[in-house]
């Protein structure tokens, strides 16, 4: 009997050693920005809200991170600035957070070349993109620490139908700005490409500044586009990534390494979370744009798309090296 006692006594005396290990690191309680351009109602907002949520309880409340949706704080070239000089801690961007440094990268995820999503996390895990996210992080002091918060299909809306190549002809369209290859790819296809920050677009469709716009069906709700004028949404699904989470590298590196991992452990899950969301709500923005905004839809056939993927692989392939070659000279 005294040595069952005995083993029960280590047994807890190990589980007491143990658990106060697992207690949180005490740090002087902060807040912390997360700004995006995702509307407030998005998927992507909702689920950084969770993160927030989650970080919180996991740090005893010693961590408040604040999330600043549809742009508030600032565009996405504003926002990565932002990041880089720390007044913004935490940044929730498409692939194109790295283009002000890494401009050619966006080729990768290149239109109708990488659509099938185990293929496109396989990229967000390997080789190449570590590479670029180091290069990113030496140039700029912005870290990605996460990159599952998924975003639906991008898509076309415009103020005219748009189902053949000689529809697209001198088309305006607007793409992210500092997004060169984005400007290729749309030039190839015949169009007037243009970038422009997403908050400036409803007033450009207004004035007739830009007749086109590509992005998530969210995007599109949130913004309002149809007010404006473009009626008109392509089911064109040309493009599909997902959001990267970069933080401030010289702010996350004070943090203790137990609150760094709660951090990317929350992201991690606030993503899956995202995912979900995001698989839910695509094609209900779009029923609803239909049904309170007067929007028609149009699906491109098959063979459309495989036109303008034959149109648009040589610019993505000749950029894909120039990519490498520039993450190359950031790291040398």
């Amino acid at each position: 009997m005294k040595k069952v006692l005995s083993i029960l006594l280590v047994v807890l005396l190990l589980f007491g050693v143990t658990a106060a290990v697992a207690e949180v690191s005490k740090i002087e309680p902060q807040k912390v920005k997360l700004a995006h351009i995702a509307g407030e109602t998005s998927a992507l907002n909702r689920a950084l809200l969770k993160f927030a949520d989650l970080v919180k309880e996991r740090t005893d409340g010693q961590l408040e991170i604040e999330v600043f949706a549809a742009g508030i704080l600032g565009g996405e070239t504003e926002l990565k600035e932002m990041v880089s000089m720390g007044t913004v801690q935490m940044v929730s961007t498409g692939w194109s957070l790295l283009t002000n440094k890494l401009s050619y990268s966006i080729a990768y995820f290149g239109y109708y070349q990488m659509l099938d999503r185990d293929e496109l996390n396989a990229f967000y895990s390997g080789e190449i993109a570590k590479k670029f996210y180091d290069a990113y992080e030496k140039a700029t002091g912005v870290r990605v620490i996460n990159h599952n918060f998924y975003q639906a299909p991008r898509n076309v809306m415009a103020v005219k139908p748009i189902e053949k190549l000689e529809d697209l002809k001198g088309l305006v369209m607007r793409t992210p700005n500092g997004v060169s290859v984005d400007l290729e790819a749309w030039a190839s296809w015949g169009c007037q490409p243009v970038g422009m920050a997403i908050s400036e677009c409803f007033t450009a469709f207004e004035q007739g500044v830009i007749q086109a716009v590509e992005m998530p069906s969210s995007y599109m709700s949130s913004y309002s586009f149809a007010e404006a004028g473009a009626k008109y949404i392509m089911k064109s699904e040309h493009q599909i990534y997902n959001n990267l989470m970069g933080v401030n590298a010289q702010w996350f590196d004070a943090l203790p390494a137990d609150i760094q991992q709660i951090i990317i452990d929350s992201a991690n899950e606030a993503g899956d979370y995202c995912k979900e969301l995001e698989s839910a709500d695509d094609q209900a923005y779009i029923d609803d744009m239909v049904a309170k905004q007067g929007v028609t839809v149009i699906e491109w056939t098959p063979e459309f798309k495989a036109q303008l993927k034959e149109l648009v692989t040589p610019v993505y392939l000749e950029n894909q090296k120039k990519a490498l070659e520039e993450a190359d000279a950031l790291l040398n």
